[in-house]
């Protein structure tokens, strides 16, 4: 049996701006604590050497810098693990969202808490279902079931949310079927533990960092 860790990115400033989608921000001086401390969960919950990916953005990125500095340990930025590309809503904060597409902002808030299933997410421009899923798809066989090393993936929460329906589905059919919203608070850690057959257990899920800073 493998573990595979899903790691969303610590705190940034699209996080404190309610933005969604679109081009990556720096961390915030909170995420920067985060991503420090979740270091070590790391060394206390990894059993063996990682390999690492991550989603090409900002965020994620100056996450996965202090990990490695902390850690001594490289990452892979994979362009496979890109978020969601919300369309007319990428960029947008809740309140510009709201204002200038209604109808889609409502969409999107009811499918991040969990009242809409994607496949009924429809928004204008956005990124087709099938090619999401699929790039999806073709990571998890790619660069997790192909290994025997255990693996951390560092990103956003969309793309968390899809690898980790991936994983712990037992036929590609599944993954749409029983689409489910999982949360993934900043820098909230999962372990997924890996069967022989390549299905995954969810074995703790949304571990969330305690700071010892005042904010």
């Amino acid at each position: 049996m493998r573990n595979v860790y899903l790691l969303r990115h610590a705190e940034s400033h699209k996080n404190v701006e309610d933005r969604h989608g679109g081009g990556g921000r720096g961390l915030t001086s909170l995420g920067i604590e985060q991503a420090k401390a979740v270091c070590s969960e790391l060394n206390r919950y990894k059993e063996k050497s990682l390999v690492t990916y991550c989603t090409p953005l900002k965020q994620v990125l100056d996450t996965c810098d202090i990990i490695q500095e902390e850690l001594s340990t490289g990452y892979n930025p994979c362009e496979s693990l890109n978020s969601l590309n919300l369309g007319v809503l990428s960029g947008l904060s809740n309140s510009e969202a709201k204002q200038l597409y209604p109808e889609s902002f409502n969409l999107m808030k009811k499918w991040r808490n969990g009242n809409l299933h994607i496949t009924d997410l429809k928004i204008p421009e956005a990124e087709p279902l099938d090619l999401f899923i699929n790039r999806g798809i073709a990571f998890v066989h790619e660069k997790v079931y192909s290994v025997k090393s255990d693996v951390l993936i560092v990103g956003t929460r969309s793309i968390l949310i899809l690898i980790l329906n991936i994983l712990t589905s037992r036929k590609i059919s599944d993954i749409i079927s029983f689409y489910r919203i999982y949360e993934f608070n900043n820098a909230s850690l999962t372990k997924v533990i890996l069967t022989d057959e390549n299905f995954g257990q969810i074995k703790y899920q949304n571990f969330n960092v305690k700071l010892d800073i005042n904010e």
